[in-house]
């Protein structure tokens, strides 16, 4: 049968009532002064009951814990890890829950996934998070970054410190703005690892063989065999001498002066023409 409660589909507990409505009518206040919870239990309140519990019990029998006994002389926890694990040993490690809360806990894991890139890392900071943070040591101001002195080097106290960005902070009002002061940035600040970057991503060719092309030619235009003389409209500096390439094949021809390069670009790498341009300029030579 059901609570005599209207809508209360509990069964009954006792008087006709559900046990949540037979408590909450025969309830009285609790009896410790002051208090104006309902009783639960011995006249009391919940959080008085446990009260007085703890005071009659003595306290657990594990050296250091304060918590009053609730059943073989233990608290319940001690008890419930004694059910459990049959012994009363801590189960969780010293450092439990000081790891995540750690500053530099993400950064540990960062290192970590990087072993399954094939990356080499210290063993012991993969055993041990306290020896990785004792290595690095803590941050030194806000804007500085864990990074890798040698980026194909391994990920170790040698290796990988603490180190502040270059690139100051930059001011822009709109989008276009900030890319256009951040690539000057970057170009002023890390001219050669720029240089890097644009040679992999234009030519697919590295930065030590752009430079064996360049020892090879002796610094010199392949086609007029000078030296470079245009400028960057934005540095104002002396600009490199631009990788020719074939545009059908795609491959790698030689290293030309601006002004060569553009000749070359300007006829198209058409051969005939070229030739034609010849004859034309030996024609009115005289």
């Amino acid at each position: 049968m059901d609570c005599a409660i209207t809508n209360c589909l509990r069964p009954i507990f006792r008087n006709g009532l559900c046990e949540p409505h037979y408590r909450e009518r025969n309830a009285k206040p609790c009896s410790v002064e002051g208090c104006e919870k309902l009783s639960h239990k011995a006249g009391c309140c919940e959080p008085h009951y446990r009260d007085k519990l703890a005071e009659r019990s003595p306290p657990c029998a594990v050296s250091g814990c304060e918590r009053p006994a609730v059943a073989n002389g233990l608290c319940n926890s001690h008890r419930v890890r004694q059910s459990r694990h049959g012994n009363l040993d801590p189960t969780r490690p010293h450092d439990w829950g000081g790891k995540r809360s750690h500053p530099l806990y993400h950064s540990w894991g960062h290192i970590k996934r990087k072993t399954k890139e094939g990356d080499v890392v210290d063993p012991i900071w993969l055993k041990d998070f306290w020896a990785f943070v004792a290595d690095v040591g803590e941050k030194p101001a806000a804007r500085y970054k864990l990074k890798l002195i040698d980026r194909d080097g391994p990920y170790n106290k040698e290796n990988y410190v603490w180190t502040m960005p270059v690139l100051n902070a930059i001011q822009a009002s709109n989008h276009k703005e900030y890319q256009r002061k951040y690539i000057k940035s970057l170009r002023d600040n890390y001219p050669e690892k720029f240089a890097a970057y644009e040679l992999r991503k234009h030519f697919k060719i590295t930065l030590p063989e752009y430079n064996g092309m360049l020892e090879s030619q002796r610094g010199k235009c392949a086609i007029c065999g000078g030296n470079e003389s245009a400028r960057a409209s934005m540095s104002g500096d002396v600009r490199r001498l631009a990788v020719d390439h074939c545009h059908s094949a795609g491959h790698i021809r030689g290293l030309l002066c601006t002004n060569c390069n553009r000749g070359l670009g300007s006829f198209k790498d058409n051969i005939e023409t070229l030739r034609k341009a010849i004859k034309y300029l030996e024609s009115h030579s005289k």
